[in-house]
């Protein structure tokens, strides 16, 4: 209970933090949703460009981009092993720098990024896509 004016001035102070926090996680959660319902609606035949706030979200680019051109984790996970060559030293950095690769992802401007899919992973896709559908036939004719 409220018992004098300084503890209600602190109570009212104490309101206007909480809802600006609460305002500040909704609008960031609402942005959030509108990426994903654009990377969703994009159009994988044109190239999307993609931005990040700060260098630690690069690693966020190979996801949007693979979302972008519907490509989904196990796909992109049988191409890059498709792509490796036998190392035993592998790195995250350099891990990352191929998945961008493979997915066209170029720096454009600061944390401008500009993702399109190359006509080789195009037909990369299509023939895992043919070979997973073929698989699925023998399997239920078995």
């Amino acid at each position: 209970m409220i018992k004098n004016e300084q503890e209600l001035a602190i109570a009212k102070q104490q309101v206007e933090v909480i809802a600006s926090e609460n305002k500040s996680l909704m609008q960031k959660l609402q942005a959030e949703i509108a990426e994903y319902e654009a990377l969703v609606a994009h159009n994988p035949e044109n190239p999307i460009l993609l931005e990040v706030e700060s260098a630690e979200q690069i690693s966020d680019l190979p996801i949007k981009a693979s979302i972008a051109f519907k490509i989904t984790s196990q796909e992109l996970a049988k191409i890059c092993s498709d792509e490796t060559e036998p190392q035993n030293n592998l790195d995250y950095a350099s891990e990352l720098l191929k998945v961008m690769k493979i997915l066209g992802v170029q720096l454009i401007d600061d944390l401008f990024f500009v993702a399109k899919m190359s006509n080789e992973l195009k037909q990369k896709l299509q023939f895992l896509r043919m070979g997973e559908g073929l698989h699925s036939v023998i399997q239920e004719a078995a």
